[in-house]
């Protein structure tokens, strides 16, 4: 019976850790035109190969410099957080400039945007507006647990080609 009231215990401490680390985002929709390293689908050669694999071929090579160093970290978090097969979508939190954030949703949240398009957007000068809770991973990726809202509002659409 001890040990049932323990894992209670730790299950509740672990949700409400997990409730204490959300944070509430607001931000615009940014589009980058090649989003290649962090979807495990891209193909970067004629074998189909994936970012993954040549990842491993640098990863046990010798001389790694420090981009290289850099790359296997960033894909190793995507894969450490669970991130490789999640929609992503790029966020920009400052108006005033062009960056850009990696949020990746929940299948289910992703289901309520999925529909905007950014090149309706474009061709309309309006843009998205974000508002989701999340937390930040690593590099400052952010996961996004729930779309509080979002709004089609007049603006532009910040697109990185």
């Amino acid at each position: 019976m001890k040990i049932l009231y323990l894992f209670i215990l730790v299950n509740i401490l672990c949700c409400s850790v997990k409730q204490h680390d959300l944070v509430t985002y607001k931000g615009d929709l940014a589009v980058k035109l090649i989003v290649a390293l962090e979807s495990s689908y891209v193909q970067v050669n004629e074998k189909g190969d994936t970012i993954f694999n040549v990842l491993d071929h640098i990863k046990y090579s010798d001389g790694i410099n420090q981009e290289e160093e850099y790359l296997i970290k960033y894909i190793e978090a995507l894969e450490e957080y669970e991130l490789t097969d999640l929609p992503l979508i790029k966020v920009n939190f400052d108006p005033s400039t062009d960056a850009m954030v990696s949020v990746f949703l929940e299948p289910k949240e992703y289901e309520k945007i999925k529909h905007i398009s950014h090149v309706d957007l474009e061709k309309e000068d309006m843009k998205l507006k974000l508002e989701f809770t999340g937390t930040e991973v690593a590099f400052g990726m952010i996961k996004l647990y729930e779309i509080l809202s979002f709004e089609i509002i007049p603006g532009k659409t910040i697109i990185i080609k």
